[in-house]
Formats: C-alpha cells, structure tokens, sequence
C-alpha cells in the first residue's frame, strides 16, 4: 500500500470483488438530499426496524466529480403480518457525487448485493 495516496486514489483500496448478479438502483427523492432515497416504485416497507452497518469507505475524488465504495451489512426486522421474519444481506454501495454551490449532492447509487438471508416478504409493501 502507498504510504500516501495522491489525488484521485483509494487509500488502502482492496481488489475488486466479481460484481453480484442484480444490482439493487435507488434515487433520490426529489427535492432532497441523502438519506432521503426510495426504492424506484416501493412502498412504505413491512419493516419494523432496520440497521445498516457500514464500513470501509473509500472515496476518490476528481475535480467537481467523486465516487464511494461502502460495504454493508443490512438487517430488516418484519412488522404485521411478518412480525417475527427478518431479512439480512451483505454488499457494496457504489455512489457517485457532484459538488454543487450547496455541497456534494448524490447522484446516482447502486447497492451490488452479494448475499441474502431471511425473507424477502419483510421489505415487500404493507
């Protein structure tokens, strides 16, 4: 690892992992910046609870343009008729950024998931 990375680099950047089968898109919602982002076309979730971990950041920046890498660790706790079920999986949130007059807005996210455990019922609309 270099001693010091220089612009545009990942400092202690790990070897690309094979990309999961079915990136999951998210977008911001309009008129607002992270965390406010949705699923494309999801309802309010069967989720009681939920806690994403997440570590490992990496940022590379280049000029008015950056790019994150952050592992996650996603756990989803079921309410109603799923009370009782979670959902958990593991990934990559891959994220681009734009530096604007008011701060770095996001502009695009894809969580590369590459594992998944529970059920899948836990985030499907209420």
């Amino acid at each position: 690892m270099d001693p010091a990375p220089g612009p545009g680099r990942l400092a202690g950047r790990h070897p690309r992992q094979p990309r999961p089968r079915r990136p999951l898109r998210v977008t911001r919602t309009p008129g607002r910046r992270p965390p406010g982002l949705v699923l494309k076309g999801a309802s309010p979730p069967t989720s009681a609870a939920s806690q994403h971990l997440l570590g490992n950041h990496r940022v590379e920046v280049s000029g008015d343009r950056a790019r994150s890498l952050t592992y996650a660790r996603v756990h989803h706790q079921g309410a109603g008729p799923f009370a009782g079920r979670s959902y958990e999986c593991l990934g990559e949130y891959d994220d681009h950024w734009a530096r604007t007059p008011a701060g770095w807005l996001l502009t695009s996210r894809v969580f590369a998931m590459t594992m998944s455990i529970g059920d899948v019922g836990v985030l499907q609309p209420g």
